[in-house]
């Protein structure tokens, strides 16, 4: 029995649309395929779909080759109404192209077939086409798991609050409205008027400290409480350590329904961060977060959702917004409008100090207004969370950033190579339960992102997490003492860690009061104590008057030295401790091809 006509015609536009799909999986073209259009650059697959559909209906009525041609320019202009594609400034320009090159395939096959095969034959290829374009876009947005096996978990409280966790990729301490100085802010010209808007009722922690200048060790810190020595998370490993509890693992414990929106790979299944979302989607779209919102539920919910558009590479959005400098023709014509790390790697552009003042000024534009783009999804989900509730129960909402970025500070690009102010301050901020009712709306103290999780669960007046770690309760700092007494913490070190650092070497940097220590070991064995003081580089600092780390005062200031690196050997030795008795027992193993793949586009080696 031969192959029935229809089978015939539509083989070759499966086989198109398959290669059409998959053509942006090619080295240095990027990771976005057809099918995941609409959740990283929105519009693009309607502007196809609409274009296929109309080349396809102007296609069906001719029967010449006039049809076909003009149903690729009419492809065409359906999306650059869209995004203005002769406007070189536009974003998102490789999304233009894939939704004009997507319309006109459609229409060019329609075109073939409806001479070939007839108009009935054409126009059912064409429906083809139309259906397999939005099966492709729907296959890239489903979320990871809907739901985990069923746990006894405790009843929560009618008072407990809802919890919501906004996270911020990449996102520096300066980049911030909310922390700039309060003669210099311009909220119209704010990278973030709606967190502005929420910092206004909650508390600002203007010394917050990440644990780690990359992604995975801070984040697995702020959702455990416990530093990267002791959880398992280090360069090179990042794996969760199994017998460590996480935020949404212990809430999940308490009768609360959680929910993770993680837009970075590092936080998926793979790395153990994911662990007790019962709904997870790699995925931090305002329209996907709101979909799980509105499901109608008893229990109150913990809400995660991580933000990644500051990370590189870098877009242009709407830099006019931010009132900053614009490029010139020469500066547009070697950095461009997408900047992306992996050009520094592979001497396309060469290290930062190949650089111009003018061409680092831009490159912080567009970083800049990467972080107004995050700002816009952030304003979106905040309004449906404050302005239309789904429940009675108050909300306890908690900003922070897992660290920051370079530029040419230290003569580098990108983060994770250092652990100094640009990289480890970082944004934080916690709306308390009804709001900021008492206390002061700054605080000044140096704290940690391993206070984080502690804090938010005292805050909703929740049992601790069950892992003995570093991270204390903030709530006494922010005038929230349960037994109504000031309580405010005594100074303590706040430390940054940066493992496996150039053939085995730590950074550690340990921060007490002002004073800020900087510590480079020679490469020892992980979990090795620190080496003797004389084979450790060490740089002191005093932040008060020197917040950019431009002056090593070590030798002005030995007793200080002596002081912090004593508290530190103690630190050093406390947390080994606490890694041994969780055994040692960590995830660590091959990172999956596609992961690693999806990490490489990002400016990551694999295991970096």
């Amino acid at each position: 029995m031969g192959i029935p006509s229809s089978t015939r015609f539509a083989a070759p536009f499966a086989v198109a649309a398959a290669l059409m799909a998959w053509v942006a999986r090619v080295p240095d073209v990027g990771p976005w395929t057809l099918g995941e259009l609409v959740p990283r650059l929105g519009p693009p697959t309607l502007a196809a779909l609409a274009g296929a559909a109309v080349g396809a209906a102007l296609t069906a009525r001719s029967r010449d080759g006039r049809g076909a041609v003009l149903a690729a320019l009419v492809g065409a202009l359906c999306s650059l109404a869209f995004f203005q594609l002769f406007d070189l400034d536009v974003p998102r320009r490789r999304g233009v192209l894939m939704a004009v090159g997507s319309s006109a395939v459609v229409s060019a096959l329609t075109a073939w077939l409806n001479r070939a095969g007839g108009v009935g034959r054409a126009a059912a290829v064409a429906v083809l086409g139309l259906v397999a374009l939005a099966g492709m876009d729907a296959a890239g947005r489903g979320p990871v798991r809907t739901g985990l096996p069923p746990l006894e978990a405790a009843s929560p409280s009618a008072d407990a609050p809802d919890i919501v966790l906004l996270t911020l990729d990449t996102t520096r301490f300066d980049a911030v409205g909310f922390h700039q100085p309060a003669g210099s802010y311009d909220r119209a010209r704010s990278t973030t008027p709606h967190l502005d808007e929420l910092s206004s009722f909650g508390v600002r922690f203007t010394a917050a400290t990440a644990p780690a200048p990359h992604t995975h060790p801070s984040m697995a810190s702020v959702l455990t409480g416990l530093d990267p020595a002791v959880h398992g998370s280090v360069s090179g490993a990042p794996m969760l350590a199994h017998g460590v509890v996480t935020l949404a693992e212990h809430l999940r414990a308490q009768g609360y329904a959680t929910a993770g929106f993680l837009d970075n790979p590092w936080l998926g299944e793979t790395f153990g961060l994911s662990r007790g979302y019962e709904h997870l989607e790699m995925n931090a779209r305002p329209e996907r977060v709101i979909r799980w919102l509105d499901e109608p539920r008893d229990q109150p919910i913990f809400l995660h959702v991580h933000f990644f558009q500051p990370h590189g590479p870098y877009e242009r959005r709407d830099v006019e917004a931010l009132g900053g400098p614009r490029a010139t023709a020469a500066t547009r014509a070697r950095i461009g409008d997408r900047f992306d790390a992996n050009r520094i790697r592979d001497g396309e552009v060469p290290g930062s100090h190949g650089l111009t003042p003018e061409e680092l000024d831009w490159l912080r534009e567009l970083y800049h207004s990467e972080v107004r783009a995050m700002d816009a999804d952030i304003g979106v989900l905040l309004e449906q969370l404050t302005k239309r509730p789904r429940s009675r129960r108050s909300k306890l909402i908690a900003v922070a950033a897992d660290h920051g970025e370079e530029f040419d500070e230290r003569g580098s690009l990108h983060h994770s190579h250092t652990v100094h102010q640009e990289l480890v301050h970082v944004p934080l901020m916690i709306h308390g339960p009804g709001g900021r009712a008492h206390g002061p709306s700054e605080v000044n103290e140096p704290v940690g992102l391993v206070d984080l999780a502690p804090t938010i669960l005292d805050l909703a007046g929740l049992a601790p997490l069950p892992n003995v770690g570093t991270g204390v309760s903030l709530a006494p700092l922010m005038g929230a003492d349960r037994d109504g007494a000031a309580g405010i913490p005594a100074p303590r070190l706040i430390v940054s860690q940066r493992e496996r650092h150039a053939g085995g070497r730590r950074l550690l940097a340990a921060r007490l009061g002002s004073w800020k220590l900087h510590v480079r070991t020679p490469p020892a064995e992980a979990g090795a104590a620190l080496a003797p003081d004389e084979e450790l580089d060490l740089l002191l600092y005093r932040l008060d008057l020197d917040p950019s780390e431009s002056s090593d005062v070590a030798a002005d200031h030995p007793d200080k030295v002596r002081e912090l690196l004593g508290a530190l050997r103690q630190w050093d030795t406390r947390t080994r401790e606490q890694a041994g008795r969780l055994g040692g027992d960590t995830c660590e193993g091959p990172i999956p091809a596609a992961v690693d793949a999806d990490l490489r586009t990002l400016g990551y080696g694999g295991g970096r």
